[in-house]
């Protein structure tokens, strides 16, 4: 598939998503609370769609990430703004606090009818190979390949997206970032050509 189809399948497939019920009750609530929030799920999703279709063939299991990476901060309608949206650096205590969103959005969508994996993105996508991420600390093969490529496309966005407690950065300072970080198959987002916004 060449770029520009895999860029229009991925802005079906996620405008797809959001029509369904089950994914726009959550979606509706985060556009209407923490709309950065809400722009930077999309975001993800977006990303997430080019480059899954690039590496998978079984279309469920594309749809299941995605769904995932639409979802993935959904916890974070529990964050109070105050904190979401500081300027400068958050205390220690704040941060703690943040870090809960994770659990929060599995907690919120765990009875739903969606896949393990993708409830285990809403969870996991904060973890890293080396065991220093959250939660619960995963490390290497615990991290399933969907959810690393969510946690790529994740941080991706929040590099290159001007934010209330830093300026953005560019996409290839981004880049050296994610490597610095050593997220496993942090070239994903090579697949996708290293989309500047």
């Amino acid at each position: 598939m060449e770029n520009k189809d895999i860029r229009t399948e991925a802005r079906i497939l996620v405008s797809e998503l959001l029509l369904e019920k089950n994914i726009n009750k959550y979606m509706e609530k985060l556009k209407d609370k923490k709309r950065f929030v809400f722009k930077h799920c999309i975001n993800v999703a977006y990303l997430t769609a080019e480059i899954t279709q690039q590496i998978y063939s079984d279309q469920e299991e594309i749809k299941n990430i995605v769904t995932g990476a639409l979802l993935h901060d959904i916890g974070k309608l529990y964050v109070p703004d105050k904190i979401l949206y500081k300027r400068g650096r958050l205390t220690n205590d704040e941060y703690e606090l943040v870090k809960k969103h994770t659990i929060w959005g599995y907690d919120l969508i765990k009875e739903e009818a969606f896949t393990d994996l993708t409830k285990d993105i809403v969870l996991s996508h904060h973890e890293k190979s080396s065991g220093a991420g959250y939660p619960y600390h995963k490390k290497g093969e615990e991290i399933s390949q969907g959810v690393q490529i969510v946690t790529v496309c994740d941080m991706y966005d929040a590099l290159t997206e001007k934010r209330t407690y830093g300026d953005e950065n560019s996409a290839y300072s981004a880049l050296k970032i994610i490597a610095e970080e050593k997220i496993e198959n942090s070239y994903f987002l090579l697949l996708a050509g290293c989309p500047d916004k």
